[in-house]
């Protein structure tokens, strides 16, 4: 089993029978990891040292697709694109939900922070769990605003993620640190963090493995009472 291949810990949550829809991006993706290093600033300083476009290549076969294109190390912003691929996820939700929760991966986990907060910023009166009762984060970047011009910061929107929340990060991701403010925009009483201590990757090995799945069990217990 590669690493990112999610099947291990699909198959620990379906003792618990959680099931899964999937859904790819609609833009065309070149297997360069660079692009998604940010480029050195006084908010963000990240530099690679555990994952390449070549290790892309070699784990997965194209085509490579991405929810909207975007280049940190160049500064370039997804703009109207960040707007398109929100309406591309609540457009499934409307077609083939509703559904408990939503589960993201990188730029996969920063879309679903985006369209969270966009909900609790332009709609404060509509319950929190409108578009999903929990979300889980795992190796997140920093969301974009929806506009797609602006990545959010803590300072900046304060704890706008009020459902039950599992943020699971590595302390070797180039994302690490993006991955801890995106945790600080959550409510502290719901969110869970756990760290895998690897780089961007989903960890297969049994025992982090069952950790994982432990720490999203308790937040979809408490997604069951929200209401």
């Amino acid at each position: 089993m590669e690493p990112n291949d999610p099947a291990a810990l699909r198959h620990e949550l379906a003792k618990d029978d959680v099931s899964f829809e999937f859904w790819d991006g609609e833009c065309e993706a070149a297997a360069d990891a660079s692009k998604f290093v940010p480029s050195p600033s006084p908010v963000t300083r990240l530099r690679v040292t555990h994952w390449s476009a070549l290790d892309v290549r070699e784990l997965f076969d194209g085509p490579y697709l991405e929810y909207y294109p975007v280049d940190l190390k160049q500064l370039i912003a997804p703009q109207e694109q960040l707007a398109q691929a929100h309406e591309l996820i609540l457009t499934a939700i409307e077609e083939e939900g509703p559904f408990d929760g939503v589960m993201g991966f990188s730029q996969g986990a920063a879309l679903a922070a985006s369209i969270l907060i966009h909900q609790a910023l332009t709609r404060p009166l509509e319950p929190p769990y409108k578009v999903f009762r929990c979300a889980i984060f795992m190796c997140a970047s920093l969301p974009w605003d929806y506009t797609g011009t602006v990545r959010l910061e803590p300072a900046d929107v304060g704890t706008p993620i009020r459902i039950p929340t599992t943020h699971i990060v590595g302390c070797k991701d180039f994302f690490y640190q993006e991955g801890l403010r995106l945790y600080s925009m959550c409510e502290k009483d719901n969110a869970m963090l756990y760290d895998h201590r690897g780089s961007h990757m989903i960890p297969t090995d049994k025992k982090t493995t069952l950790a994982m799945a432990e720490a999203i069990r308790t937040t979809l217990h408490r997604a069951s009472f929200v209401s």
